[in-house]
């Protein structure tokens, strides 16, 4: 288990040939509660191949039944603040689109914070946004 935080985290997609192996030796000791956590979450991306609400509410609750039985306290935490969500997490299939473009410009804007280590005014950090995310060129 050792080192091995970000191979449970990780897309196996993205693993490199050497996190793999790690990974599949792993995955074969079946008494671990981070195997049935890993497995879960792995499980979870399913969610989103469903074809609309409905059926993707019957899976939602499916996948939520096993989370209670593992008995993973983390797990049924997160799974609750799932069900929480739900109404949200069922947008989705009403109209098709994430937030992931608004996370990424906001990784991009804390990225420019903390390469300014601070700015002297608001309005010298909203010029820095709207000079990198706007990709404008210094010398028009």
């Amino acid at each position: 288990m050792k080192k091995s935080k970000y191979l449970w985290l990780k897309n196996p997609e993205n693993l490199t040939e050497a996190q793999k192996e790690k990974l599949d030796k792993l995955l074969n000791e079946d008494t671990l509660k981070t195997l049935q956590a890993y497995q879960q979450k792995e499980d979870f991306k399913k969610f989103y191949d469903c074809e609309d609400a409905k059926q993707a509410t019957i899976f939602f609750n499916d996948w939520f039944e096993q989370v209670e039985k593992s008995e993973i306290t983390h797990l049924i935490k997160v799974g609750n603040m799932l069900k929480n969500n739900l109404p949200r997490l069922l947008n989705y299939f009403t109209h098709r689109v994430t937030n992931a473009m608004a996370e990424c410009k906001n990784s991009m804007i804390q990225q420019i914070k903390f390469k300014a280590r601070g700015f002297k005014s608001f309005k010298a950090f909203r010029t820095s946004i709207l000079f990198f995310c706007g990709d404008l060129n210094l010398y028009p």
